[in-house]
């Protein structure tokens, strides 16, 4: 298999994963894995492009703040609208995971799952960082 065809593939596994994680999350709705740098690595098959990428840019932004506190490493954060609440959480060296829920969601639940599932996945989402260009 080549390298293009083992990313497609594991892409779209990864796909497969975070929209059954959307789907059996009450109230969540849109699920991305993407980058620090902001990214989409994966999203749930109902996210729009321009969704998916406008999440993945907010989960990194989230984790580049999160850069100027502590030690550096995002575990979890959250934004609250007047419709709905973003959640992030780091998922790996170099990836975070960022989920949409309706207000109504459980907040404390919709962390825990995306805890669980991180866990359950982590060692399939580290994203090496770029090497800059000489």
């Amino acid at each position: 298999m080549t390298d293009t065809a083992a990313t497609a593939t594991h892409r779209h596994e990864l796909t497969a994963v975070l929209t059954r994680f959307r789907a059996g999350l009450p109230g969540a709705l849109r699920a991305v894995l993407a980058t620090t740098d902001g990214l989409v690595v994966a999203a749930a098959e109902d996210a729009a492009r321009e969704d998916a990428e406008r999440l993945a840019a907010i989960g990194a932004g989230l984790h580049s703040l999160a850069r100027g506190l502590d030690d550096g490493h995002l575990r979890q954060a959250f934004i609250e609208t007047p419709t709905s609440r973003v959640f992030v959480v780091g998922a790996a060296e170099g990836t975070v995971l960022s989920v949409v829920a309706r207000l109504e969601a459980d907040p404390v639940l919709v962390g825990h799952e995306m805890g669980l599932m991180v866990a359950r996945v982590e060692s399939h989402l580290a994203t090496p960082a770029r090497e800059r260009e000489r």
